[in-house]
């Protein structure tokens, strides 16, 4: 989460690596949603390579570069309208922390709303173990952004993330820790049924 002019290389670094743990997960020739993508980075990766079949990136913040390939809407997720059952994936990575308690689960059900049965939220997240050294290194070092550092506004458990989807409409397939135990990976399936749900459209399509 954050525009470009707010990351050093360590963060960029991080975001790479956040990029890697999480590609494994994405259906191929997807519809995704990327939700808090900042300067669309990761988005732009994952059309440009062909890993996706189109892109749709939300953030309040975002300036894309010109000829970006992908949709760029200047809008939190609640404000973007989107329509229903449109994306096989919704990325939100290093999001969640940054929302204030009353948005988490407005922003899960509208996750929810616009995935097709049987989509997938793939999301990142701080560990409760990563945040005296998140903010030793951002505010003591400044190494890392600390804009980014202050917005965080909690530090999710696994008990915490497990009540969230169940509340929100979501089954739990991945849930792990990565970088020594500092973040965590959740992929949660959209609960529905259909066989042909996860079908990706033609490459090169929006979502209808």
């Amino acid at each position: 989460m954050g525009n470009a002019q707010n990351f050093n290389p360590l963060d960029r670094l991080i975001r790479t690596l956040r990029l890697r743990k999480i590609l494994p997960y994405l259906p191929p020739n997807a519809a995704v949603c990327d939700v808090g993508c900042g300067d669309g980075t990761i988005l732009k990766h994952l059309c440009e390579s062909g890993r996706i079949a189109w892109g749709t990136g939300l953030d309040p913040c975002a300036i894309p570069a010109k000829g970006f390939p992908c949709e760029i809407i200047r809008a939190d997720i609640l404000g973007a309208r989107l329509p229903p059952e449109s994306y096989q994936a919704v990325l939100m990575l290093a999001v969640l922390e940054h929302l204030e308690g009353g948005k988490v689960e407005e922003t899960m059900k509208e996750i929810h709303r616009i995935l097709k049965p049987d989509g997938l939220l793939i999301l990142t997240t701080p560990t409760p173990r990563s945040e005296p050294l998140l903010e030793f290194l951002a505010f003591r070092l400044h190494v890392i952004s600390e804009r980014e550092i202050r917005g965080h506004r909690h530090y999710y458990r696994r008990a915490e993330m497990a009540a969230l989807a169940q509340l929100s409409g979501f089954d739990i397939l991945k849930a792990s820790n990565f970088q020594a135990g500092l973040n965590s990976l959740y992929v949660f399936r959209k609960k529905g049924s259909g066989a042909n749900a996860l079908e990706p459209p033609a490459p090169g399509s929006r979502p209808a």
